[in-house]
C-alpha cells in the first residue's frame, strides 16, 4: 500500500512539474454581466464539453479579463462564450449566429463553425494568448 501511495504521489508530481502556465487575455469584453465560459480542448476531445481538457467560468471584467491555467505540452484550441444572461448556453438567432459575444484562439475570420486546426496553438512552455471577444449581432 505504501508503494502504491508513493507511486501515485510521484506520478502527480511529474504531471504538475510538466505543466506550463497559460495566461489567457480575453479582450474587448463589453460589460460585466453574467459570466465568461472558457474551455480548452485538445484534438482528441474537441467540442466535447463534458470531457474538455480544462474549463472555467469567471466573472467578466469590462475591457480585458485574464484567466490562467496549467496545461501539459501539447496542441490546444480555446472557445469562449460571454453568457450575459447566465442560462449556460450560447444563445443564437434563427440562422445559428451567436447573439452573445464569443471568442476563439487565433481569432479567426470565419464563415461557419471553426475546425480544431483553425484554432490550434502549441503549448511547450509558459505562454500567453490574446482572444478578442466578438459580438456578431447587436
Amino acid at each position: 500500500m505504501k508503494q502504491f501511495i508513493l507511486t501515485s504521489v510521484l506520478f502527480f508530481v511529474a504531471i504538475v512539474a510538466n505543466a506550463h502556465k497559460l495566461t489567457i487575455h480575453l479582450n474587448n469584453v463589453e460589460n460585466g454581466k453574467g459570466q465568461l465560459g472558457v474551455v480548452v480542448f485538445g484534438a482528441d476531445n474537441y467540442m466535447q464539453y463534458t470531457n474538455a481538457t480544462w474549463a472555467t467560468m469567471v466573472k467578466p471584467e469590462n475591457g480585458t479579463t485574464t484567466v490562467t491555467c496549467d496545461l501539459p505540452a501539447g496542441k490546444y484550441a480555446i472557445l469562449v462564450m460571454h453568457d450575459e444572461n447566465m442560462n449556460n448556453k450560447v444563445d443564437t438567432n434563427a440562422q445559428g449566429i451567436p447573439t452573445e459575444p464569443t471568442g476563439m484562439s487565433n481569432n479567426p475570420q470565419l464563415k461557419g463553425f471553426p475546425t480544431f486546426d483553425q484554432l490550434a496553438f502549441e503549448v511547450s512552455r509558459d505562454a500567453s494568448i490574446d482572444i478578442n471577444m466578438v459580438r456578431y449581432i447587436k
